[in-house]
C-alpha cells in the first residue's frame, strides 16, 4: 500500500509540473501575439501625423465649412494639368497615404508645398472603405497655410475612387506660402487610399 501512495504523489507532480509549464508556455506565448498584433496596428504612415479623433460635432462641423467653401476657390481641372500649354509654372507637392484610418480619425500631411505667387493647387487622390464594394468613403481634404493657420478651404469627397480612376479636387488662386493638407474621416468605416499634392 505504501508503495502505491508514493507513485500516486509522484504522479500527481509530475502532472502539475507538465501543467504549469504548459499554462506558463501558453500565457507566454499569448503575450507574445499581443506584443505583435499591438505593434502592427500602431504602425503609422510617415507621410501623415495623427492630429485628433474629431467628435460628431466636429463632422458636422467640417462638412458645414466645406458646404460653404466647396464651390469658393474651386478651379476647373484641365486634364493636361494646364502645364502642356506652358504657360502655367508647376510646383511639385508631396503624396499621402491613408491606411486604415479609423472613423474620426483627423490626421495632417508631413509633407508641405511651397510657392511664391498666387496658385491653383490640386490634389489627386484615390480613396475607399475597409468594404471596398459595400461602403462609401466621406472623407474632407483642407489645405492650411503652415504659417497662419488659415484655411483655403474644405472639399468633402464621397465617393470610392479606385487608384486606376482618381479623383481631381482643387483651390485656385491660393496666396503664396507653405501648406499641408488636413485630412479627416467623416464616416463610419475605416478609409484607405492617397494620393498626391501639386501647383501651378
Amino acid at each position: 500500500m505504501k508503495l502505491v501512495k508514493t507513485v500516486s504523489t509522484l504522479t500527481l507532480a509530475l502532472i502539475a509540473s507538465t501543467s504549469i509549464y504548459t499554462t506558463s508556455s501558453f500565457a507566454a506565448e499569448t503575450s507574445s501575439n499581443q506584443v505583435e498584433q499591438s505593434a502592427t496596428t500602431s504602425v503609422t504612415s510617415p507621410d501623415t501625423t495623427f492630429v485628433k479623433t474629431v467628435t460628431a460635432d466636429e463632422i458636422e462641423s467640417i462638412k458645414e465649412e466645406a458646404a460653404l467653401t466647396q464651390n469658393i476657390n474651386q478651379p476647373n481641372f484641365n486634364e493636361n494639368n494646364n502645364n502642356s500649354l506652358g504657360i502655367f509654372s508647376y510646383t511639385e507637392g508631396f503624396t499621402f497615404t491613408m491606411d486604415g484610418w479609423a472613423s474620426g480619425t483627423q490626421k495632417r500631411t508631413n509633407g508641405e508645398i511651397t510657392f511664391t505667387s498666387n496658385s491653383d493647387v490640386y490634389a489627386t487622390i484615390h480613396q475607399r472603405t475597409s468594404f471596398p464594394t459595400e461602403a462609401v468613403p466621406i472623407i474632407s481634404y483642407e489645405l492650411i497655410s503652415k504659417s497662419s493657420g488659415k484655411s483655403a478651404g474644405v472639399r468633402n469627397v464621397s465617393w470610392p475612387y479606385a487608384e486606376s480612376s482618381p479623383y481631381t479636387i482643387g483651390w485656385s488662386n491660393v496666396l503664396p506660402g507653405t501648406y499641408y493638407l488636413l485630412i479627416t474621416n467623416l464616416g463610419p468605416n475605416q478609409i484607405f487610399g492617397g494620393g498626391f499634392l501639386n501647383a501651378y
